[in-house]
């Protein structure tokens, strides 16, 4: 069955082209991502898609029926608007439901304005809201920005298991490969279509450029044969000669073809670091009651690249804003090296003048930048090189894209040749190509190396070993990536099990009592307690989470919460002993 027929689509904005008689299809159960460049027009196709923008030309045809939810790239509330507020239409089930999804994004208190919420609250908050309405149709513009990656995990987890059909743009390569069963790739405004995952994306798009590449080949080695004919031959008005004259000319663009190599060569001028780098004694800070950093002990050392991860509010940022200098510890020393030159990537970014051109805005900063003894690199070039092509020099940075307001602000710190370069989440909004080039670049760095990020395949790409934030200031290292951590943890969840599994099954009675067949007195009257047990634990859990629908004091969700996690522990313990009992018989 087909659920959206685009037919022949374009959108401009002034003199700026989009996108131009772009048509695709998408059918029941597809999960589909949207893959394009920073400025293509991805956010913007998908506005219109849903009617928040009009295509300047072409059709968009839904099927009837459709339930569609639509999660934007950054959601905006009225302000004053609190949360309570945005549930108030819901009726009984709804509500019940978004409860559900506001507690797993970690959105407890109804009373508070949207006003207060940072960015990545916003974010779940529209998630949430999207989800409970159970949509038959979704339409998600970077649903992993600002979710940490138990909650990404979570969100893939359940997209894959939905019956619900998908179209999404995204950046997140392992969300992008285990959600999605195809590909739309917009790329120098022809639609191309993959039928696989990302990794059938990538081979199938190297193969086009190749076949793009030795075509050109062909057609210029064509062309100095066609080129020595046009020089050495009159230029008859025959109409075999001036059929050949157009040949000519037609072969001449099409061995144009120009590979986008565009390579980010900073830091080949650092500052050698020195043996002193940075030196974390004793590091504590507070707020109010709540820790984010106990007690840190750390002597960085060169060349080390290192990833911050944890649940969004334990601390990451925080910890970057101390290094940096922006706050200061409650207690304990932060002594930096005199060789470093920190490069700091915030996850707020920055204000940029709207409307003074993205080359004067680069120009505040550096006119011309030297790399190594013999290299020197004006603005223009500089912009060249971080993928913005000459003709953008003189747009206003207005008219960017957000992705590539994000890659001119990673350009202004890396013009610097930091030789400690920190990056919290660097990922958010870059497209593809901007994130495998600025891998490529961090792999080849030679300072130190600092990255939150909730990307797992970036963090697997540029980080060799973890500090893991887990709550209440407490930081474990970890040498290895988030693939190799993660493998970590599920053995070691396996071995707890297989020991509780183990500790089950052993029995300290001699082996002839064990033979019997028949529960004893004393395990039938278990048997039946557990029973009644177990049925009251599930009607306390209905209980409390009817409750969580009406409840608004924090204290008291805080309470439930916990209580509710006791008791699903303890319904999985009792129901194991159930059925050890139910196997004996009676």
């Amino acid at each position: 069955m087909n659920c959206l027929s685009v037919n022949s689509i374009s959108k401009s904005f002034g003199i700026k082209t989009l996108f131009s008689d772009v048509t695709f299809g998408i059918e029941k159960g597809d999960k589909t991502a949207l893959i394009a460049a920073n400025g293509s027009g991805k956010s913007t196709m998908l506005k219109i898609l849903v009617g928040k923008e009009s295509p300047d030309t072409g059709t968009i045809i839904y099927a009837n029926d459709l339930k569609i939810g639509y999660l934007e790239q950054l959601p905006v509330y009225p302000a004053g608007t609190c949360i309570a507020d945005l549930l108030a239409d819901l009726d009984e089930e709804q509500h019940l439901k978004a409860r559900q999804y506001l507690t797993r994004f970690a959105l407890n208190d109804l009373a508070q304005s949207v006003d207060e919420l940072s960015g990545g609250q916003v974010k779940r908050l529209a998630l949430a809201l999207v989800l409970l309405h159970d949509p038959d149709f979704l339409i998600l513009d970077e649903p992993t920005n600002h979710l940490d990656v138990e909650m990404v995990e979570w969100l893939e987890k359940f997209l894959t298991q939905s019956n619900m059909t998908l179209l999404m743009v995204t950046h997140d390569r392992y969300f992008l490969d285990r959600v999605c069963n195809k590909i739309f790739e917009l790329y120098q405004g022809v639609m191309y279509t993959h039928n696989g995952n990302f990794d059938y994306y990538v081979q199938k798009s190297r193969e086009r450029e190749e076949v793009k590449r030795t075509t050109a080949e062909r057609n210029s080695q064509l062309l100095k044969h066609e080129l020595e004919w046009m020089r050495s031959t009159p230029q008859a008005r025959t109409g075999k000669a001036k059929s050949r004259i157009d040949a000519f000319f037609d072969l001449k663009e099409r061995s144009k073809y120009q590979e986008q190599d565009y390579r980010l060569e900073f830091g080949l001028n650092m500052q050698r670091l020195g043996g002193k780098i940075l030196e974390m004694s004793n590091v504590s800070k507070s707020y109010g009651n709540l820790s984010v950093l106990r007690d840190f002990d750390y002597v960085f050392k060169r060349g080390e690249r290192i990833g911050l991860i944890g649940k969004n509010g334990v601390g990451k940022s925080t910890f970057l804003n101390l290094i940096t200098g922006r706050i200061l510890p409650d207690r304990g020393r932060i002594k930096t090296g005199e060789t470093v030159s920190y490069g700091y990537y915030r996850q707020e970014g920055i204000q940029f003048d709207e409307g003074k051109s993205v080359i004067d805005t680069l120009r505040d900063i550096a006119e011309v930048v030297n790399y190594g003894k013999d290299k020197v690199y004006t603005a223009d070039q500089l912009l060249s090189h971080f993928m913005f092509p000459y003709k953008m020099h003189r747009q206003p940075v207005a008219l960017l894209s957000g992705g590539e307001k994000r890659r001119l602000y990673l350009l202004t710190v890396l013009v610097s040749n930091p030789n400690f370069l920190i990056l919290d989440e660097p990922t958010n909004d870059l497209d593809l190509l901007t994130l495998q080039k600025l891998e490529d670049f961090l792999q080849g760095y030679k300072g130190c190396l600092l990255v939150v990020s909730h990307d797992r395949f970036f963090m697997d790409q540029v980080v060799d070993q973890l500090f893991v934030f887990q709550g209440d200031g407490n930081v474990k290292g970890f040498m290895g990536n988030y693939s190799q951590y993660k493998d970590y943890l599920d053995a070691k969840q396996r071995k707890e099990r297989k020991e509780k599994s183990a500790e089950r099954k052993e029995d300290p009675r001699p082996v002839k009592q064990r033979e019997k067949v028949k529960r004893s007195f004393k395990e039938q009257r278990e048997y039946e307690q557990l029973a009644q047990e177990l049925a009251d634990l599930e009607s306390e859990k209905q209980g409390i989470e009817l409750s969580l629908n009406s409840e608004t004091d924090y204290q008291k969700l805080h309470q439930m919460g916990n209580r509710l996690q006791e008791i699903k522990s303890l319904l999985d313990e009792k129901e194991m002993r159930w059925l050890e009992l139910d196997e004996i018989g009676g």
